[in-house]
């Protein structure tokens, strides 16, 4: 958010993600086996994508599928715009 006096060639704003953590919390509570650093993790990822991808919006992480192979994450969010040639 801009403050009086702040410059405009800062970096960019930061997007707006859910509480993860929080989501985490709920998620152990309920017997899935999402922990702490493995939902700060996700955050990572999910700050990473929406920081690459500035019309990706109201991202949401649902959940965690396990495999015999490896976990895969559910992440779901909006295109505000789609890049050209996506998306017809």
């Amino acid at each position: 958010t801009k403050k009086e006096g702040d410059d405009e060639d800062e970096a960019p704003e930061e997007p707006a993600l859910p509480d993860v953590i929080e989501t985490g919390r709920m998620l152990s509570a309920v017997g899935e086996g999402v922990d702490e650093g493995e939902m700060a993790r996700i955050f990572r990822s999910m700050r990473t994508f929406a920081m690459a991808n500035p019309s990706a919006e109201n991202l949401q992480f649902w959940g965690k599928v396990s495999t015999k192979t490896r976990p895969y994450y559910v992440i779901e969010c909006t295109m505000a715009e789609y890049p050209e040639g996506e998306g017809e």
